[in-house]
Formats: C-alpha cells, sequence, structure tokens
C-alpha cells in the first residue's frame, strides 16, 4: 500500500492540512456504509474490491468546454475503463479522487463511489464564469452556451436528481455558495461538513452518528415532527429537490456566518408522505462551544418551520 500523500490547502495560514480533511472524510463514510449495509444498498463485490479505500468523485455543471449532448457522450465512453481504473488505483492508494462532468451517468461507475459530490450552479453564474475564462479551444461560438452547454447540464441533473438522489453518498451542493477559487482549506472543509438529505423514507437515527463522530466537545442534536407540513412537501421534478436542497443549504451558509465556530451542519428532512410516529427532520450541529451550537441549532429549526409552513400554504 502505498503512503497517503497529503497536502496543505492553505499554505499562508498553514491551518488545516489534508490529513484533517481526510479523516473527516472518512469518518463520514464510515457513517454511509453502515446505513447502506442496513439497506443492503453495499454490494459484496463492493466491499471485497474496495475494503478500507475511500473514493469520491466530483461531478456537475460543465464549465469545462468538453459538453456536447449528454447522450452522446455516455455512448462513446468506455466505462468498463473507467470502472477498472477506478478499482486498479484504489488497490494502491488510500484515496482516489475521480472527476468528470457525466460520472453520475453511469450506475456501475456511481456503485464504487463512496462519496459522489455534484456541484451545481445557477445558469446566469454558470454563463458568467465561462465567459471569464480564455482557455477554450477552440473557442465558443455564438449561442452555443445557450443551446448546447446548459440543456444538456440540466438533462443531466434532472436524470442524476430523479435516479440518484436516493443515494446517501450522494451530495449536492451549489458552487454559489463555496468560493473554491482561493484554495481556501476553510471553504473545503465548509463544504465537505454540510451535510444535507431529503429522504422518501423513513428517518433513522444512525444519521446522527455524523455529528456525535466528529470529534468536537460540542454536539447539539434535534429530532422534529411537523408532518401536516411534510406530507404537502412533494417533490415529483428534479428541479423541485434542487430548490428545496439549495434553500437549505443557503439556510446553513448563512448560520456559517452568524455562528463563526460552528463544524459539522447535519440535516435530514422528510418530504412526501409519512406516518405520525415517522421522524421528519434531524438537525445536528457540532463546534467547541456549548452555548454557540445548541443556539445554532435552535435557529436552524427556525429557518426550517418556517420554510416548511410557507411551503404547506401554497
Amino acid at each position: 500500500m502505498a503512503p497517503i500523500q497529503y497536502e496543505t490547502f492553505d499554505h499562508n495560514k498553514g491551518k488545516i492540512t489534508g490529513i484533517k480533511l481526510g479523516r473527516r472524510i472518512r469518518s463520514i463514510v464510515e457513517v454511509l456504509r453502515e446505513i447502506d449495509r442496513t439497506r443492503s444498498e453495499l454490494s459484496a463485490n463492493r466491499l471485497e474490491a474496495l475494503q478500507n479505500r475511500i473514493i469520491v468523485g466530483i461531478t456537475g455543471c460543465s464549465n469545462a468546454g468538453k459538453t456536447t449532448l449528454a447522450r452522446n457522450i455516455v455512448k462513446m465512453i468506455d466505462w468498463s475503463s473507467l470502472q477498472q481504473s477506478i478499482i486498479s488505483s484504489a488497490n494502491c492508494n488510500d484515496y482516489v479522487i475521480v472527476e468528470g462532468n457525466m460520472l453520475a451517468a453511469n450506475a456501475n461507475v456511481v456503485q464504487l463511489l463512496d462519496l459522489l459530490i455534484f456541484m451545481t450552479l445557477d445558469k446566469q453564474t454558470c454563463l458568467e464564469r465561462r465567459l471569464q475564462r480564455s482557455d477554450y479551444n477552440p473557442p465558443d461560438k455564438p449561442g452555443y452556451f445557450n443551446k448546447v452547454v446548459w440543456p444538456t447540464y440540466e438533462r443531466y441533473l434532472n436524470d442524476a436528481l430523479l435516479t440518484l438522489h436516493k443515494l446517501r453518498r450522494l451530495w449536492f451542493f451549489d458552487g454559489c455558495f463555496y468560493d473554491l477559487t482561493l484554495n481556501s482549506s476553510e471553504a473545503i472543509l465548509q463544504l465537505i461538513s454540510t451535510i444535507i438529505y431529503l429522504l422518501k423514507d423513513p428517518i433513522g437515527v444512525n444519521y446522527m452518528k455524523i455529528i456525535t463522530n466528529a470529534g468536537n466537545s460540542a454536539i447539539s442534536t434535534y429530532s422534529g415532527y411537523y408532518r401536516s407540513c411534510c406530507n404537502k412537501l412533494q417533490i415529483s421534478k428534479g428541479s423541485e429537490y434542487l430548490t428545496v436542497h439549495r434553500t437549505l443549504q443557503q439556510f446553513c451558509h448563512n448560520i456559517r456566518k452568524i455562528f463563526e465556530r460552528i463544524d459539522k451542519i447535519l440535516i435530514v428532512l422528510r418530504i412526501g408522505d409519512c406516518k405520525a410516529n415517522e421522524l421528519n427532520l434531524l438537525i445536528g450541529i457540532s463546534g467547541d462551544n456549548e452555548a454557540v451550537v445548541s443556539s445554532a441549532n435552535l435557529h436552524v429549526q427556525h429557518l426550517i418551520q418556517e420554510y416548511m409552513e410557507q411551503k404547506s400554504q401554497k
């Protein structure tokens, strides 16, 4: 086994290293694997092939100049070679990062990933960032973004949302909330420490292990029942799922600005029909100050309750 290669993300401050990020990812993945085992979603082949390796996939909105029609790309990709390449890398490395704008399009590849981080953007922000780049060869022709890039991404995103959102290891992040261009270790750690799930099936309390395993001195948890509101929070399209998910991300982003000393944030929200005795909401927040994490948790509760009440009135 090759040694793990770590690098300090913030070379100026030097406060948060790749070791901390690696430990954070591993602690979360271990909980997700345990949840998958209870739901029979972790295949024996995957366990045998990967053992203790951590494989993270990063995918999402195209801004690399390689976008064509999604279905044509899928047909052209040698998925079997990609799958074998991931397994081979896992056999000689403790952490494997796989990046590509079509990773979620193949179920066999997704099955190999312990985490699949799907980065999203709104259309205007994506266009502005694309126009700022000068490394496309050849450069975009007029109308290419509106006719090809964005429609392709929307089809891919919608397919991913409808078919993969039940996977606990699939995380969506809005690129508008995290400035990763400055190589900021704080932004990277915040991204991986903000966990949001929208579930159509019952919520298990074992999700709280994501917070309790964080190693922080202060932890605040909440479990609630908002059946009348959640039953009306129906999601039938991928765009609706993403809208609710993005709203919760905005809440977390604002909370981190108000309460700077918090570490992990976990939100598990039940959507659709549920029984009277079933949990609708789990919130967990960790940090180094008990009063801060408790106040932050109460603040999140208020924001979510207000949001669900607004949704239920529509």
